[in-house]
């Protein structure tokens, strides 16, 4: 007659526990009921992720690192905000030749992000970090320090969403390029790309 071992307080204790987590969201109630052993491996194997951590680098919200605040524009005839003062002059002055052109058709071009410090820069980063869960999916979104073209004064953002839909049809005029597809406010010099505007690009990321 075969023997049969009887399973161990621990065994036992392992397979309530399982049991309690295959049933969702059951568990904690059914756990509050259970042994504090077995309400403190259920706590442990339920407990939520924490949270992703970024250390911010210090970054003052000021004009002077270009900062304008979201959902606030300025104006193309600005000359006292290093937002554009920062910018490549040929830049500027295209988009400028462009934001007159639009608004003698009845379209207002303003800017909503221009030249960038370094510390501004790595603070959107940190806080697309932090909203979009990985530095990948941040990526697509918003550049490093190092290859930012806002920070270099190579690209400007402009809107409102009337005054994007107006460059897409005619910023190759003024020698502008949309670089992103995700991006319909964001430009470049053409001549950056040797006169000619590039293939559009899915994001920042590639």
């Amino acid at each position: 007659m075969a023997s049969h071992s009887t399973p161990s307080p621990r065994r036992w204790r392992m397979f309530a526990v399982l049991a309690l987590v295959a049933l969702g969201g059951s568990a904690v109630v059914v756990a509050a009921n259970a042994s504090p052993a077995i309400r403190h491996d259920v706590a442990r194997l339920i407990a939520p992720a924490p949270a992703l951590a970024i250390a911010h680098q210090s970054f003052e919200k000021t004009a002077a690192h270009g900062y304008i605040p979201t959902g606030e524009t300025i104006e193309l005839d600005d000359d006292s905000l290093p937002a554009l003062t920062g910018l490549d002059p040929e830049l500027l002055d295209a988009a400028r030749q462009a934001a007159a052109a639009a608004q003698a058709e009845g379209v207002h071009i303003a800017v909503t992000s221009g030249w960038r410090s370094t510390a501004y820069q790595q603070w959107l980063l940190d806080r697309a970090i932090e909203k979009y869960g990985s530095a990948d999916e941040a990526a697509k979104w918003v550049s490093t320090p190092e290859t930012s073209k806002h920070v270099s004064g190579e690209a400007i953002d402009i809107g409102p969403f009337d005054a994007t839909l107006w460059m897409q049809s005619n910023s190759t005029r003024f020698g502008l390029c949309q670089i992103y597809a995700n991006e319909l406010w964001h430009y470049e010099l053409a001549s950056a790309y040797g006169g000619s505007c590039p293939p559009l690009r899915d994001s920042a990321a590639g």
